[in-house]
């Protein structure tokens, strides 16, 4: 779909979850005003970048692995408490999470070109509790990276969770941001992981023998990352 300024139409896809079964006989689109309608024209979109939010991470991060999951905060729970809910899909599916998990490996296989997925988190907050990114009206900045890495342009430096934009990389003009600032923006250290890394094992040994392999392979390669990470004293 194309969009410009000024269409009578919105660029916008809602949640796919969000729409009704598509029948197989027609009917009155019309009346379904989130139905996109050039849903039947058999074509695709070729997708090179993903974006996933994420307040455990620092302000961007690509991911160097598509088998760990992501987290949203969709279904009913406790506000500020982590939900690990890959695609919000538990309280849809009805089949077992962990061969889900595996049905979107298995997916993953049958790409020829997989997109980029990374990680944004523009609601780090410093030691004085304000938020260190200026706000929405800077995340051009980001995406600007972004597009340069999904090229092959964006420098980065490797974390043990994924990469992250070099200083130089990310265009900060006119931000006045402090070294201090910058360095926690794209901090990721082990002592902020080792929670949530601990809540994901607890996640993880729910399913058991069933997890799909991968995953629990590239759990352990991230521990492990962070282990070599930590200087020897």
């Amino acid at each position: 779909m194309v969009w410009s300024r000024g269409a009578a139409k919105s660029g916008t896809r809602r949640k796919v979850r969000r729409l009704i079964p598509i029948p197989a006989t027609p009917f009155p689109q019309s009346n379904l005003p989130a139905f996109p309608q050039d849903l039947r024209i058999p074509r695709a979109c070729p997708l090179r970048r993903l974006f996933l939010g994420d307040a455990a991470r620092a302000l961007l991060l690509l991911s160097t692995n598509r088998s760990i999951g992501d987290t949203e905060y969709t279904a009913t729970g406790d506000v500020g408490i982590t939900r690990r809910d890959p695609m919000a899909m538990l309280p849809f599916c009805g089949y077992n999470m962990a061969d889900y998990f595996q049905h979107w490996l298995d997916i993953g296989k049958r790409i020829p070109h997989p997109p980029k997925i990374f990680h944004v988190n523009w609601f780090r907050k410093g030691a004085d509790g304000k938020y260190l990114w200026p706000g929405f009206g800077e995340n051009v900045r980001v995406l600007k990276w972004i597009l340069e890495r999904v090229e092959g342009t964006g420098k980065a430096e490797e974390t043990p969770i994924g990469f992250v934009p070099t200083r130089e990389a990310l265009t900060l003009d006119g931000l006045h941001l402090t070294p201090e600032t910058l360095r926690d923006l794209f901090r990721v250290e082990a002592d902020d992981w080792e929670l949530d890394l601990a809540d994901i094992r607890e996640f993880f040994d729910k399913f058991g023998d069933r997890l799909p392999a991968p995953m629990r392979e590239e759990y352990e390669g991230v521990v492990r990352r962070f282990q070599e990470s930590i200087p020897a004293f």
